[in-house]
C-alpha cells in the first residue's frame, strides 16, 4: 500500500491501522458536507408556480 511505504515493518499495523482511520473519517465529512448542501437547497427552493 501507499500509505505504508517507508515504514518500518513493526509499524506496518499502526500504519494501516491510521490508513484505515483516514480514509473513514474523509468519507465521513464528506458525506456531512453533502448533507448539508442538500438539505439547505431543499430548505431554500421554491416550489414550482403552476399556471
Amino acid at each position: 500500500m501507499v500509505g505504508q511505504q517507508g515504514v518500518d515493518p513493526r509499524d506496518a499495523s499502526t500504519a494501516g491501522a491510521l490508513n484505515n482511520v483516514s480514509q473513514q473519517l474523509g468519507s465521513a465529512l464528506g458525506t456531512a458536507v453533502i448533507s448539508t448542501f442538500i438539505a439547505i437547497a431543499t430548505a431554500t427552493a421554491t416550489p414550482p408556480t403552476t399556471t
